[in-house]
C-alpha cells in the first residue's frame, strides 16, 4: 500500500473545462486533504476507507489469493 500514490490518466477527447476541473479538485485534496482526516477511517486489511461511522460491508480482504 502507498497513501498518497495517485495515478491519472485523460483521454483525447476530454474537453478542457473537465480537465480543468479534475485538475483543480486534485490541487484542492493536495492542499486541504489533511484536513478532512478527522473525518475518515481506513481499514488496512481490507483496504477499504469509509466516512465517518459509515463502514461497509467487504466480504473479501485484499490478503485473499482468489
Amino acid at each position: 500500500m502507498r497513501p498518497g500514490w495517485v495515478r491519472m490518466n485523460f483521454n483525447y477527447f476530454i474537453d478542457e473545462d473537465t480537465f480543468e476541473y479534475i485538475l483543480r479538485a486534485v490541487e484542492l485534496v493536495a492542499d486541504h486533504g489533511h484536513k478532512l482526516l478527522p473525518y475518515y477511517g481506513f481499514d488496512e486489511e481490507y483496504g477499504v476507507g469509509w466516512y465517518k461511522d459509515r463502514r461497509m460491508s467487504i466480504h473479501i480482504s485484499m490478503h485473499d489469493s482468489s
